[in-house]
């Protein structure tokens, strides 16, 4: 899909886009229409299935790599865990942004009972429904709830690393973000379909989309930590230095193949998403799947499962905004940093 290969990222914006996953810590800053991209390898246990482990030993490391590679952004944005946020979509009837404000902790009531003084609540606007003379009767958006001490802990942690937060976002949001982007740019996929495998270190997900909203969502608990594991037995090593081989596909370890069972697991659990997806929309039109993440630069892992799904494989490059000094492999993997830092409308 060579179109989308092409247009700029947005000019003036300079915003720190932070990434903290189980075993990398991806940052992107995104500025004047140009990309400079890091991702750094933590060290064991810092963080654990989204917690952090040791705050001030991660500030530490986020202060220095900010220094070694001169990222000049006193300004940042995270991606948060999965497990910190709510995240719905719903549709209300028309009403002020004040309203609204006041209306969104009641969607999230079966989620948090009464404690709404205790979180953040937010939304990004997908579009509006109007009648058959163009009267508007509903607002069809995503909203998202996390709670403030959350917040307030992210803050902290960026303030010793020298940075101020000024977004914070759940992924189904960053997804949101990326695709705005893009439909800003190509305005005739508005209602085009697209699935987005993002292969992570403790897990992966399956997000599918119809344009800028999510409609389906799944994080299967298998990733580059099984991986490793797989890895380490196979050539009795230790994980952290199997991690190392896997980068590398040193001795084809990749190939191994206790390594091809976790591909074949990954791509039944990717199937069955898809599958139920199909079942629930008949009408649906998937063909593409566009990969990203630590595990997008495992061939074969990608290969199994587009494979196993029968569609077209891409990067997640061609959905995002072309910048000067990109590394492909780089905005592959630190797509979800990018989409954090993207300055969208709505």
């Amino acid at each position: 899909m060579e179109k989308a290969t092409k247009g700029n990222l947005l000019k003036g914006s300079s915003l720190l886009g932070v990434d903290i996953g189980g075993a990398e810590l991806k940052m992107a800053l995104v500025k004047n229409g140009s990309y400079q991209l890091v991702c750094e390898r933590m060290p064991e246990n810092l963080v654990k299935g989204g917690h952090v482990q040791a705050p001030e030993q991660l500030a530490r490391l986020i202060r220095s790599v900010r220094t070694r590679y001169r990222l000049g952004s006193a300004a940042c944005a995270v991606m948060l865990p999965d497990f910190t946020t709510y995240f719905r979509r719903i549709t209300l009837p028309p009403m002020t942004v004040e309203q609204l404000k006041i209306n969104l902790p009641y969607e999230f009531r079966d989620y948090i009972g009464g404690d709404t003084d205790k979180y953040f609540f937010d939304y990004a606007m997908e579009r509006t429904v109007t009648d058959d003379n163009g009267t508007v009767t509903g607002l069809e958006m995503a909203a998202a709830a996390v709670q403030k001490t959350t917040i307030e802990e992210y803050i902290q942690l960026f303030r010793r690393a020298g940075l101020r937060l000024s977004l914070a976002l759940p992924y189904e949001m960053v997804y949101t973000n990326i695709m705005k982007d893009y439909l800003r740019r190509y305005p005739e996929d508005a209602l085009r379909e697209f699935c987005l495998v993002e292969l992570g270190y403790d897990s992966s997900r399956v997000v599918i989309m119809q344009g800028a909203a999510v409609v389906a969502s799944k994080v299967i608990e298998i990733g580059c930590h099984q991986v490793d594991a797989a890895i380490a037995d196979a050539f009795h090593i230790d994980e952290f230095v199997a991690a190392e081989y896997r980068r590398a596909d040193h001795d084809n370890a990749l190939s191994a193949p206790a390594c091809m069972n976790v591909y074949d697991q990954l791509s039944v659990e990717v199937m069955k998403v898809i599958n139920f997806h199909a079942y629930n929309n008949r009408d649906s039109r998937l063909s593409d799947v566009y990969f990203c993440g630590t595990g997008a630069g495992i061939d074969l892992l990608k290969k199994t499962v587009t494979d196993a799904v029968q569609f077209a494989q891409h990067s997640i490059t061609e959905l995002l905004p072309e910048g000067a000094g990109a590394d492909e492999s780089l905005m592959t993997t630190c797509a979800m940093a990018i989409g954090v830092a993207l300055k969208t409308e709505g």
